[in-house]
Formats: structure tokens, sequence, C-alpha cells
């Protein structure tokens, strides 16, 4: 069983790692404009008829 930062996932001395972060908010981002193409495809579909 993992210990202490291994455990939380942390990089040593405390510090978050830099790709981490980086990848994520990529992620989150692609979520974000995956959501909002959904719902304009979905309010012009639903305008056309």
């Amino acid at each position: 069983m993992p210990k202490g930062a291994a455990q939380t996932g942390e990089a040593p001395g405390g510090q978050s790692s830099t790709g981490t972060l980086a990848a994520g908010s990529g992620l989150a981002a692609a979520g974000v404009a995956g959501i909002g193409f959904a719902v304009l495809r979905r309010r012009r579909a639903g305008a056309q008829g």
C-alpha cells in the first residue's frame, strides 16, 4: 500500500507536476468545447424543424 506522497499522487517536495496540470487543463478545455459543440448542434437541429 503506498504511503505519503505516493498515495496522494503528489510530486516530491509537495509541488504538483506541471505536465499533469497542463494535461488536466487540456482535458477540461476539450470537455467544455465538446459540450458546447453538442449544445450548439442540438439548438440548430431544433430550430430547423
